[in-house]
């Protein structure tokens, strides 16, 4: 159908991963696609992820190489009223899909664009042969904050929030500001997607007529608090409560691991280690300790040895002497 409304080749370029959960539905579109075996459909597979993991953006270069045959005999539409003669048709047309065709096909879809409006420019005379679109620095900047924009908008309609990796469409690069704000905007969608959308299906069923209101089974009211004794609230205070525990145990986990591993800052009571860098102390000595319970003095969570009756200092381990007294093996603050 598309075929005879439109015409042309189709090319299908398909960013899911190759591997984990999206694979099945990558895996489909391609299976139908080879069984459909359409000589007028191209379909090109780009794992997004993989190819430019850790920030390395420039392996887009790879996509943009594998879609040039395409991009430069596809054309684009021209009609001009004044030279007819002029006029151009479009030959084919590029399909692009992620797993919500939001951020990724954003990406790619701005790179093709940016090769189409160079072929433009180049046959309107505005742009000389061989040149590139980044050489033009303010048009450049219109060009990418205006892709980037309607990607944003496209975005917020669909997930409640920006579209992500906009940093790369908007100034070219990715950046580690744009990480931060992508980390940001997928929690507000994870928060969003769960606790909210829920309501808004809800409306959209109701606006369908694919819900029916029982007048005898109302609410008490049409607004209520997202933090309520509801199933929804009781599931978010739980979060809340997980993860203020998991952060908890995570700083005690530190804690105890220093203390029983490594030289440590003692208490404000105890001597830093600067000072005990530089302890008149020789190295290589025995020391008694006092006699706790534990066989050594505690401060808070730290392990802090005590030598006679001076101030008590941060120690290496060491091994015991035949005495029972432990023996530094290193100088203090070494090793």
């Amino acid at each position: 159908m598309q075929y005879d409304i439109y015409g042309g080749k189709h090319v299908i370029v398909n960013l899911v991963n190759q591997k984990g959960r999206e694979k099945r539905i990558g895996g489909e579109l391609e299976r139908t696609i080879v069984q459909a075996n359409l000589d007028y459909v191209r379909y090109n597979g780009f794992d997004f992820h993989k190819e430019c993991h850790a920030m390395n953006w420039d392996r887009l270069s790879v996509l943009q190489e594998q879609l040039s045959h395409e991009i430069n005999t596809f054309g684009f539409f021209l009609s001009s009223l004044n030279n007819p003669e002029q006029n151009r048709v479009q030959t084919g047309y590029f399909r692009t899909n992620c797993m919500d065709c939001l951020d990724r096909t954003n990406v790619v879809q701005a790179m093709i664009a940016k090769e189409s409006l160079l072929q433009q420019l180049i046959f309107m005379d505005i742009a000389p042969m061989g040149s590139s679109v980044e050489q033009f620095t303010e048009f450049n900047s219109l060009f990418k904050n205006l892709w980037a924009d309607n990607g944003d908008e496209c975005s917020k309609q669909y997930a409640g929030t920006g579209a992500l990796k906009a940093d790369f469409t908007r100034v070219g690069k990715r950046t580690y500001g744009g990480a931060l704000n992508d980390g940001v905007n997928a929690l507000t969608r994870y928060f969003k997607n769960n606790f909210y959308d829920g309501y808004r299906q809800d409306a959209i069923d109701l606006f369908l007529g694919n819900f029916r209101v029982d007048p005898n089974n109302l609410p008490d009211s049409l607004e209520q608090s997202v933090i309520n004794f509801d199933f929804h609230g009781v599931a978010i205070l739980f979060a809340v409560f997980a993860a203020a525990m998991v952060v908890l145990c995570l700083i005690v986990a530190a804690a105890e691991i220093d203390g029983e591993n490594g030289f440590l800052a003692s208490p404000p009571e105890a001597r830093s280690l600067a000072a005990a860098r530089n302890d008149r102390f020789p190295k290589h000595s025995v020391y008694p300790l006092r006699q706790t319970p534990r066989g050594f003095s505690r401060h808070g969570a730290l392990n802090v040895r005590v030598i006679g009756d001076r101030t008590p200092i941060a120690l290496p381990a060491g091994r015991r002497s035949a005495e029972g007294h432990r023996v530094s093996t290193r100088a203090f603050g070494e090793g």
